[in-house]
């Protein structure tokens, strides 16, 4: 019986990780475990996994390149209304 333990990260995702080999698997040139496996103890993380890291990042990312897109059109379009600004008030006087 190989033994585990399980990660339990805030996200509610979790993860086992091999603690030791059985005797069997220790042996066998491929180190498979064909056997019952046990679960020796479960840890408690205080953060999210990686993979919800990794897409809270890239969430992020994809966020902060909207916002900049959106404040370089911005900028557009009040340089196009001060150079009309400009040709109105050149052309009164």
């Amino acid at each position: 019986m190989c033994d585990f333990d399980e990660f339990v990260f805030t996200c509610g995702h979790s993860t086992f990780r091999l603690k030791a080999y059985c005797h069997r698997a220790r042996n066998d040139p491929y180190k498979e475990c064909h056997y019952v496996k046990k679960l020796r103890d479960v840890w408690d993380q205080t953060c999210p996994c990686s993979e919800c890291v990794n897409r809270a990042q890239a969430a992020a990312a994809a966020a902060a390149q909207g916002m900049h897109m959106g404040q370089e059109q911005g900028h557009g379009q009040q340089g196009q209304g001060q150079q009309g600004y400009q040709g109105q008030y050149q052309q009164q006087y």
